[in-house]
């Protein structure tokens, strides 16, 4: 059986820091839940009638009287007996204890039903004199299975099973509350609704001593909380619909934005100086302001964007002859360079040992995209295609691609087919 596991009596007894042990004169224990604000030490114990079990607790029926050392009564308990030295009114079951409740209402492990995977519990509640009482008692059934509450006949299967263990155990219990929990924590200790599934009252017939229920009093929560999962997977999938479209919009725009540039590049193609400035950055120097070059001289790297002339390998990377001498990088970069002319995006910073053949420091490219040119200085970059794809650091895309990703985001809007080709 999955799930909650009963813990052991001793483990559950040695943290339950709220109970005060004595002994008596036979050196019998007691645990109490009633504060002995005098400690124990200045108390005395005597008992009558009890029983002493294997672990030294106290069993059964008996009485037990709690005298301070001056003679002071402190405590009394004459009517009921014990379980592992709790005192119990009603019936006492011979049960395991397996908790206590926020409450301190006492949890006895009733049953535990491996075929169905059920733990019945009986909780007996806890009054004002400190004692548990069997006639102020409830049975939780706890369990994962949720077919069990669905239909009337299982239902009453899996009440028979722990009514025929009250029978045998605390025949003297003659009504109850019925609780079915998925969940102990969230169902009993934090009375979370969601976490219940069936509730009813129950008594004995008089006569015939047989328990009864009617299901037309019951509460079934595994109905109104399966309602309610199913609203939360309704609205947990309008919202994943809901961001799926807010990111196709998102493509949608972005695509807009791009065949917005791709058709003004195509207009610009009649000026190639207007193309290569789109495409140059590069470190600037200013007599005020000092630059992006000073900035370099400090340490930082800047943006860069430069048709290059790669001569070949050199120490370091790959020698850039045009339009000054520089080494690339192409470890961040998904193409690799040759010899040859490229049109290169990244960032430069300045070598801080090395310097050029104009004595200035080396100049060190690291890229993070490269396009091989087909001409000579790129004179194939007028082509706004390319421009574009260089721009985007995306050498796959095109204007049909922009426009399915626009169809994509609004179906029903019609795209704009502009000058595309």
């Amino acid at each position: 059986m999955g799930g909650w596991q009963p813990p052991l009596q001793r483990d559950v007894l040695a943290k339950a820091d709220f109970l005060t042990e004595v002994a008596d004169q036979n050196g019998c224990r007691f645990r109490l839940s009633v504060k002995l604000e005098d400690g124990v030490q200045n108390v005395r114990a005597e008992s009558k009638g009890v029983a002493c079990g294997p672990d030294g607790y106290a069993q059964g029926k008996g009485q037990l009287t709690i005298n301070r050392s001056d003679g002071v009564l402190l405590h009394s308990f004459t009517h009921g007996g014990f379980l592992a030295g709790l005192e119990l009114t009603g019936d006492v079951p011979n049960l395991p204890v397996v908790g206590f409740d926020n409450n301190k209402n006492l949890l006895l492990l009733l049953h535990s039903e491996p075929a169905s995977k059920v733990h019945y519990l009986l909780r007996l509640g806890r009054n004002y004199g400190g004692h548990w009482s069997s006639n102020s008692a409830s049975l939780i059934a706890l369990t994962e299975n949720r077919e069990l509450f669905r239909d009337v006949e299982s239902i009453r299967r899996t009440i028979d099973i722990a009514t025929n263990r009250i029978d045998q155990s605390a025949p003297g219990i003659d009504s109850l509350r019925f609780y079915a929990m998925r969940d102990l924590d969230n169902g009993l200790f934090k009375g979370d609704r969601d976490f219940w599934m069936y509730e009813v009252s129950m008594g004995r017939q008089y006569r015939s001593r047989v328990w009864d229920y009617n299901p037309q009093h019951a509460d079934n929560y595994l109905f109104a909380f399966e309602r309610k999962e199913a609203e939360q997977l309704r609205q947990a999938e309008l919202q994943r619909q809901r961001e799926e479209q807010r990111q196709r919009e998102l493509l949608g725009q972005q695509a807009e934005q791009q065949l917005q540039l791709y058709r003004q590049l195509r207009r610009e193609t009649r000026e190639p100086e207007e193309l290569y400035q789109r495409i140059s950055s590069d470190a600037s120097y200013s007599p005020l302001g000092g630059g992006s070059y000073a900035r370099m001289l400090k340490g930082d790297a800047v943006n860069y964007s430069q048709i290059v002339y790669i001569g070949g390998k050199t120490d370091g990377g790959w020698e850039i002859e045009y339009p000054y001498q520089a080494v690339l990088s192409t470890d961040d970069s998904e193409q690799d360079a040759d010899k040859g002319w490229f049109l290169v995006k990244g960032k430069a910073r300045l070598d801080d040992e090395r310097l050029d053949e104009q004595k200035l420091p080396l100049t060190l490219v690291t890229a993070s995209s490269l396009q091989a040119c087909e001409e000579s200085e790129c004179a194939d970059l007028r082509d706004p295609l390319k421009l574009l794809r260089h721009e985007l650091g995306d050498p796959n895309w095109t204007p049909e691609s922009a426009k399915e990703l626009i169809k994509q985001a609004w179906p029903d809007r019609a795209v704009d087919q502009g000058d595309d080709q």
